[in-house]
Parts: C-alpha cells; structure tokens; sequence
C-alpha cells in the first residue's frame, strides 16, 4: 500500500513543513486540501511542493468546486494528482462530469481519485459495481468510513476489490498505524490524515513512520 498524507492546510508555512515530513520519511504522495473551502493558495501551493519534494507525488482536493474544474486545476499547475469527494460514479450509473474527465486524462499519467460509497454523500448500495464502472473510466475508486476518521468496513473494502481484481483501489478515512495491516491485501493507497496526526493540522512525523513501515 502506498501512503498519501493527506494535508489540511492552514498556513502556508506549516504546511511546507508537513511536506518536509512527508517527504523525509518517504511517503509516496500527498494530497492538499483545506477543510474550510479556502482554495485559492493550493495549487501554486501544490506545485511549490512538488518544485522542492521531487519525490513526492503531488495532488488538490478542492472542496466546493466541481471535480471537472479541480482536475482543469490540478492539471494546469502540472500536478500528479486529484481527489474529489462529490459522487460521479455510482453503481446506477456514470455522469457526463466523468465522461468529459476520462477524456481530459487519457493517455496522461495524471490520477484521479473517485470516490465511491464515501463519508457525507448518498448512500450507494453496490459499491462494487461503482467501482469497477470508475476503474473502467480510468480513475482510482476511493472510499471511506462513516466520517472523517472513521475506518472503512472490511467487508467494502473486500466487495470493492473483489468487483476490480488487480486494478487500484484506496481509502480515504479511518487508517492508522495500529489498523493498516488489516487492510494491506485489499488497498493500493491509504490517504490518511487523523491517524498519522498530532492535531487537525499538523503531521505526526513518527506514526508516518510507522504506518509507512507497516506498509512494506
């Protein structure tokens, strides 16, 4: 499992430190985002990180805005990656949003991460087919627990990677060092934030890493 810290930004200066950390201890990635919808430092923000953290794999989750327009974004300031928290894959079907999204990335390297049956939205009853119709467009399925924090039930985990086999699949909620291994056969990428955290806002540098040695 790769482990992407996912940011809640509050300074700017804090959160290049974070980046520090993540990049010290050698997280595949992290992802940016601020729980109060104040987007407008991320993106040059992002690509600053990804300028100074090489190794870093470097993504936005733009809360508020369309998950079209954060990919627009995200692609603009030539960052690595996307999340999106707002549904555009369910199990009854796929929107035009995720239509015009897989074509804006085919044939990049550029991920997007869907997510599916996730905290706060509708309750989508066959996480698997929502899944596999997201792989099938070129995106990564991301689910969640109940809430923030919360760990994801293993049997939605299981009935998502069983519907997609070997394709990607990730967690956007609940993992920490104490837990992860329960989850390393279904998951590919482990987005984690309150479990690898001091407070809301600041990264703990040694459950990074240690979830990141349970990983390998």
């Amino acid at each position: 499992m790769k482990i992407i810290p996912v940011i809640h930004h509050l300074t700017n200066e804090l959160t290049m430190s974070n980046a520090k950390i993540c990049s010290d201890e050698g997280a595949y990635g992290v992802f940016l985002i601020s729980m109060t919808a104040d987007n407008e430092d991320l993106p040059m923000l992002a690509k600053a990180i990804k300028g100074k953290y090489p190794n870093l794999k470097v993504g936005i989750n733009l809360l508020g805005k369309k998950a079209i327009d954060a990919v627009e974004i995200s692609k603009l300031f030539e960052l690595d990656m996307t999340w999106a928290d707002n549904p555009i894959i369910t199990s009854s079907g796929v929107s035009e949003e995720a239509i015009d999204i897989k074509c804006m990335i085919k044939g990049t390297d550029h991920m997007f991460f869907n997510s599916v049956a996730f905290k706060y939205q509708k309750s989508d009853s066959n996480p698997g087919i929502a899944a596999e119709l997201s792989i099938n467009c070129g995106f990564i399925p991301t689910t969640s627990g109940k809430a923030t924090g919360s760990a994801a039930n293993i049997e939605k985990i299981k009935e998502m990677k069983l519907a997609i086999g070997q394709s990607p699949l990730a967690v956007a909620s609940g993992l920490d060092p104490e837990n992860v291994v329960i989850y390393l056969d279904y998951l590919d990428y482990g987005l984690v934030a309150t479990g690898i955290s001091k407070d809301f806002h600041e990264l703990d540098q040694d459950k990074l890493k240690l979830i990141i040695a349970r990983t390998k």
